[in-house]
């Protein structure tokens, strides 16, 4: 702590002694020397303020002038964001400076002083560059956090350009520091943000937390409700993440139902407004003997007090999302308590072997270190938001297209024929308009339309419309309005832990009442999850191959029958081989090549892809699997793929439609995975497979 003076040093570290973590104790002199670092470290490491206090410390004096925001702190979710407030507000006190809050929902710049450091979102952030904001001409530094979330993302290119942007407008090179969680490349994830520059990568040094982990197969709603409830001590706080806000509401109901926790069992998801969601998380942080029940919302590092266990019901997509999960339980301490539960089989799911192995290869992912990782990929989808977003900051006035290539000048894939390209379909689309003569582009019909809609800044992915559900005089939160053929009155249903009778339909609106009455039936948010990650099924293919269910599962009796059933799969997982098995629907073949990879080698041999699936691929006739191309050639199937637009942001729907397929190219060819299934499945023997285990690894 010896480089920072004595009036930051105890504001940030005083608490503490004075030690620091790893993190902070290496970034310290990088940092205050202006180096753009990023720090690679897991929860509970201290990355936030070793991030914000030798940026304190630098630019203390432009701090103490007041005139300006001198740190933007830029944060994936408004959530996080006013946590982060929260948390950083007492310190920067003790400094007598202001921390401020910038997004859709929280607009401190307007206050009278201007605060020094101000937390934001990327959408803010390119709202503030485009018109100019004079409060952030005096910025100096920004703090990227959780920036692996918004990597090979169309809001992270979003990002990336709006910085550039910033740095244009203030005119000067902004300082930049990015906090990431465990990520295998990080020089990848930083160039897709900060292209053309390298940071000084700092990892943490400290021992990593243990992770204690065991995993329960085959238990129901019922008998979770149960076991929480056995839980002793009064101090017992849960959190319980589930992959749907289907199973959240459900579980909740479930768990509420229960004994042990009483009126103490919540849930979290992002149909609820954001008023109950805080009121949520303030609850169960000062509650001492609490459930709640959450998606990926609470995924992030917001504190909600120190959690005892955390449960995951039904496997996470990717390494990743697991290790943020088990990252929320006891954040003070260095030992995490998870449980991974396999949930019981449902009448669509007759075996819940899935989960399990993919808890399993998550699991064993992490302990290898065999993180996937790929290269940063090329995005059009926020170049074309990013060109309507200055337009509408020059209040729609007629833009050269010098300026459009001068934002996007560090991202070489942007370059002027492709800008052009963008551009022009644009105004095909009549969001801008050419000028008659120069080479401009101006506002036109549909730029304001989309001002009026707030998709301006957007590069969410479209969605179905959403109807509000109302109690009183509250709107508790928004569902697909799909639902509304389900929800006729008198029925009930569970939502926000909650169980809630339908009294009528007003103004768009469903308007529901309290009740205690079981829930007869289930709200619907959409369509089943993205396919799983193709490294995550070569993992499970590895973990099928070695075929041993592992200690770590119980009760050891139903883990026996697994292993049984896991011994049937063992010769057909070997990297050698390539199970094969012929019907009248086709020649299906058990490659563990994911969704995607599936389907192209489909497109190649000249078969319909949409009957491939994450572990399969069938055509029409026999391969030649030796004669498989590598991915490049693989690449122009592609375009026989169906584009799903509800996956894209407004403006991904917007491009060329050449230049979504080279999005969804350039994804592919930049996954190293990808080339090593490939070849494995060219020396691979061509063995029978069983209907019988067919039908174990696709249930």
């Amino acid at each position: 702590m010896s480089a920072l003076g004595i009036r930051v040093g105890r504001a940030f570290f005083g608490q503490f002694g004075g030690r620091l973590k790893s993190v902070q104790e290496q970034a310290m002199a990088p940092v205050l020397a202006g180096t753009d670092v990023l720090i690679r470290a897991g929860t509970g490491s201290g990355k936030t303020e070793a991030a914000a206090a030798p940026l304190t410390e630098r630019y203390l004096d432009d701090l103490d002038a007041g005139e300006t925001v001198v740190i933007l702190y830029i944060s994936p979710t408004r959530a996080l964001a006013n946590d982060l407030a929260r948390r950083l507000e007492p310190v920067y006190e003790n400094l007598g400076l202001d921390v401020g809050v910038r997004h859709g929902e929280r607009k401190d710049l307007a206050r009278a002083s201007c605060p020094g450091v101000l937390i934001t979102t990327p959408e803010s952030l390119d709202v503030m560059t485009s018109v100019r904001e004079p409060r952030l001409l005096g910025a100096r530094a920004i703090v990227l956090d959780e920036i692996h979330l918004l990597a090979n993302t169309q809001r992270g290119l979003q990002l990336g350009i709006a910085l550039h942007r910033l740095e244009l407008l203030v005119e000067r090179r902004l300082q930049t520091v990015g906090l990431s969680a465990t990520v295998a490349d990080p020089l990848a994830v930083w160039h897709f943000f900060r292209p053309g520059t390298d940071p000084e990568v700092i990892d943490d040094a400290d021992p990593p937390r243990t992770l204690i982990r065991r995993i329960r197969i085959d238990v129901t709603h019922a008998e979770l409700a149960e076991r929480l409830a056995r839980l002793g001590g009064e101090t017992e706080k849960v959190l319980v993440f589930v992959n749907s806000r289907r199973e959240c509401d459900v579980l909740a109901d479930a768990i509420r139902d229960g004994a042990g926790f009483g009126e103490a069992v919540f849930s979290h998801h992002s149909s609820l407004t954001k008023e109950a969601r805080e009121r949520v998380e303030h609850e169960f942080e000062r509650s001492d003997r609490a459930v709640c029940v959450a998606t990926s919302t609470l995924e992030l590092g917001i504190d909600i007090g120190d959690v005892t266990l955390v449960v995951l019901y039904g496997a996470p997509a990717d390494w990743q999302s697991f290790l943020q999960r088990c990252g929320r339980g006891n954040r003070r301490s260095q030992t995490v308590q998870a449980l991974c539960v396999v949930p019981a089989p449902r009448p669509d799911d007759v075996l819940g072997l899935r989960h399990l192995v993919t808890f399993q290869a998550l699991l064993q992912q992490i302990d290898s270190g065999a993180l996937d990782w790929a290269l940063p990929f090329d995005l059009y989808g926020a170049a074309a938001q990013q060109f309507v977003s200055a337009v509408d900051g020059a209040g729609g006035a007629f833009t050269g297209i010098n300026h459009f290539l001068e934002i996007t000048e560090p991202w070489p894939h942007l370059h002027a024929d492709v800008v052009e390209e963008i551009l022009e379909e644009l105004v095909a689309g009549e969001v801008l308009k050419r000028h008659p003569v120069h080479r401009r582009y101006g506002a036109a019909e549909g730029l304001w339309e989309l001002r009026s809609l707030l998709q301006i800044w957007s590069n969410m992915p479209l969605s179905s419309r959403e109807i509000e559900l109302v109690h009183g005089n509250a709107t508790l939160g928004h569902v697909p309005a799909t639902n509304l053929l389900r929800l006729q009155e008198g029925r009930v249903f569970a939502f926000s832990g909650r169980r809630w009778e339908v009294e009528g339909f007003v103004a768009g609106t469903i308007r529901v009442r309290s009740t205690t009455r079981r829930p007869d039936v289930e709200l619907k948010f959409g369509r089943r999850g993205a396919p799983l990650d193709a490294a995550l099924i070569e993992q499970i293919r590895v973990l099928l191959a070695a075929g041993d269910v592992g200690a770590e599962v119980y009760p050891s009796g139903r883990a026996d029958g697994l292993r049984t059933r896991l011994a049937s799969l063992r010769p057909l997982a070997q990297d050698d081989v390539l199970p094969s098995r012929a019907s009248d629907r086709g020649h299906t073949y058990l490659t563990f090549g994911g969704t995607l990879l599936n389907q192209l080698v489909a497109t190649w041999a000249g078969s319909d892809p949409r009957r491939c699936g994450d572990f399969t691929l069938v055509v029409d006739d026999p391969l030649d699997t030796s004669a498989i191309p590598d991915c490049a050639s693989l690449a122009p199937g592609l375009a026989a793929i169906d584009l799903d637009e509800t996956e894209m942001s407004e403006f991904q729907r917007r491009l060329p439609v050449s230049l979504r397929r080279l999005e969804m190219e350039n994804e592919w060819l930049r996954r190293p995975v990808n080339e090593q299934i490939l070849e494995r499945l060219r020396r691979a023997e061509v063995i029978p497979l069983p209907s019988a285990a067919l039908d174990l690894v696709l249930a």
